[in-house]
């Protein structure tokens, strides 16, 4: 049976050493059992998944799943541990494979490939899907993934912004409307989002703008997959895959009353949070480097590099609208840039991220101030759990946060 699993499984003894691997695992590692040097990292802790890595022959994998000790005899220590896993590499490639030689930008921080690794494995099914994060964190390139990883790739995807739309005509525009439905209104009838969608995916990006009288007609599809066009009694089928993102905390929406309580529970059957661009510090180069090339083709110039000078900077920078900010930075400065010139200084960063300097100082100044805190507590309680929860519980913050905390400061 583990032999059908496309994951990675591997049984592990007391001392590390390999006990049982699956085919998957054989295919990645070689015919490696029972070898005396296997060891184990364990980095970021997840909510159900860890990053890892295993290292043996002087060779390292990296991957990301889940993580079981237990023993065999009740009562008894920790003596086993089941390792179930995608290798990160593998985990691009598979990406990849959907999407040839696209744009498609694949980001290396634990966090991000936690989230490849959740979308690879839900994208198969009709789950709806909830993306919450920051404004400019890229959601809708998630929301896209999916989409082309998913049986619904060959049809529409289709992007509809709710918070753009008036709420007179949010429903015309969702659900269309036939002729004749309205004063004003397009003689022909028009086909709205949904009908557009049909065999594809629908992303409703800002779904807390979305009007609750809207709400209820929304509770209609995602239960059947049923619309009805303004003007028509005839219901009409729809098989669309629903996406929904938003930057706002709608379980206070809901509290507020502002948003259907039934309607977020069937939008989030599986959520999805990305985080801000200042908590994965390990995107940023890759982003850049992705924007400069992408600009510097798009304007037919010579090829530019990036200063270690300018690289630091965005590095200690807060980025408060992520990505979006970073790509219209890069774009700035390629407009700017001397055709003459071979790379990007920080004379070319626009004026308002140059300006900002003092306020980052002032972010950082905080940040060292953490740091030193739970440095201080370390050494006074130690760097045990046990320790750890401690700490935790001295600062008034959760065990999660810390873990977090050390990570994000590199405590």
């Amino acid at each position: 049976i583990i032999d059908r699993v496309q994951d990675i499984i591997i049984l592990t003894n007391r001392k590390n050493q390999i006990e049982l691997i699956n085919k998957k695992g054989k295919s990645i590692l070689g015919s490696i059992l029972k070898e005396e040097n296997i060891y184990l990292k364990s980095s970021s802790n997840f909510l159900t998944q860890k990053e890892f890595k295993f290292s043996y022959s002087g060779k390292e994998i990296s991957g990301i799943g889940d993580i079981f000790s237990f023993s065999l005899e009740k009562n008894k220590e920790l003596t086993k541990t089941l390792f179930v896993f995608k290798e990160i590499s593998e985990l691009k490639k598979y990406l990849l494979s959907f999407h040839g030689n696209s744009s498609i930008i694949l980001l290396e921080s634990p966090q991000m490939q936690n989230i490849y690794s959740q979308i690879s494995k839900v994208a198969k099914n009709n789950t709806s899907i909830l993306i919450t994060g920051e404004s400019g964190t890229g959601k809708e390139i998630i929301a896209k993934q999916i989409h082309d990883l998913s049986s619904y790739s060959d049809g529409p995807f289709i992007t509809v912004n709710c918070g753009a739309i008036p709420e007179s005509l949010m429903e015309s525009e969702l659900f269309g409307y036939t002729k004749g439905a309205f004063t004003g209104a397009d003689p022909k009838g028009k086909i709205g989002f949904f009908e557009r969608a049909h065999n594809g995916t629908i992303f409703l990006d800002e779904i807390g703008e979305m009007p609750l009288q809207i709400q209820v007609k929304m509770l209609r599809v995602l239960q059947d997959k049923k619309i009805t066009p303004i003007g028509s009694h005839i219901e009409k089928q729809v098989n669309v895959r629903i996406i929904a993102a938003t930057n706002r905390n709608l379980e206070q929406e809901v509290k507020k009353r502002n948003f259907r309580e039934d309607l977020f529970y069937r939008l989030s059957v599986f959520p999805i949070d990305i985080p801000p661009l200042r908590e994965r510090k390990k995107d940023i180069k890759i982003l850049v480097n992705f924007f400069v090339k992408k600009y510097y083709i798009s304007f037919q110039m010579e090829q530019k590099d990036i200063s270690a000078e300018v690289y630091q900077y965005f590095l200690e920078y807060s980025w408060p609208e992520n990505i979006r900010e970073l790509k219209n930075t890069i774009e700035y400065c390629m407009n700017i840039i001397e055709e003459n010139e071979k790379s990007i200084e920080l004379k070319h960063l626009p004026p308002k991220l140059l300006n900002s300097k003092e306020k980052d100082k002032k972010i950082k100044t905080l940040a060292e101030l953490e740091k030193d805190a739970i440095k201080n507590l370390l050494q006074i309680y130690g760097n045990s759990s046990e320790a750890k929860k401690m700490i935790a519980k001295s600062l008034g913050i959760g065990i999660a946060t810390l873990y977090r905390k050390m990570k994000n400061l590199e405590v």
